[in-house]
């Protein structure tokens, strides 16, 4: 009988910084305002054969997001995520350190607020679970990503409300293709 250890069982996602930043000085009611953040994440995944040690392999890289926010005034902004991550899957057995990055863009939308309404356009990730936003390691992260969609091109709107016993509550729908469009090319690999 041939035993595997899985590569994702030998995952290992280290956090190496994660910075909010304003990329201006304006006070907080000035407009426009331009803020973001930036996570930077090393990760390793190493793969381990028990019944052929020649089929070790190793995957070392970097998975940056980059989330800038035009902010253009107190009901429409303009934000997105950029994300430097292996853009291609290293070749089978085959060691790999910091190889095949590239950059794309995960979202770019436009977004209208007033009050309790909200109302967005663009590329996005539709709202659908939480696991891997919230969950870390193994099984709260990395399985979660498997169901959780990403890049689309659409609109949605939300409407949000409270119940005095039972707090807030939203509900939203949107409605979204694949996108085939230059946004779903990465720069790099």
């Amino acid at each position: 009988m041939r035993s595997r250890f899985s590569a994702l069982a030998a995952l290992i996602s280290c956090p190496i910084m994660a910075i909010s930043f304003p990329l201006t000085t304006l006070a907080a009611t000035s407009s426009p305002q331009l803020t973001g953040e930036v996570v930077v994440e090393l990760q390793n995944e190493h793969g381990v054969d028990n019944s052929n040690n020649t089929n070790d392999r190793n995957n070392l890289f970097l998975r940056t997001e980059i989330a800038p926010e035009l902010r253009l005034n107190e009901n429409f902004f303009i934000d997105g995520v950029g994300v430097l991550e292996p853009v291609n899957d290293p070749d089978p057995m085959e060691d790999s350190w910091f190889e095949e990055q590239g950059i794309f863009i995960e979202e770019i939308k436009f977004n209208y607020n007033m009050g309790q309404w909200r109302f967005m356009a663009g590329k996005f990730n539709p709202d659908f679970g939480i696991a891997w936003d919230y969950g870390r390691g193994v099984f709260g992260e990395d399985f979660a990503e498997d169901y959780e969609i990403t890049e689309k091109i659409g609109f949605g709107g939300s409407y949000t409300f409270d119940i005095a016993s039972h707090g807030t509550h939203e509900i939203s729908a949107s409605t979204f293709f694949a996108d085939t469009t230059f946004l779903s090319e990465s720069i790099g690999n």
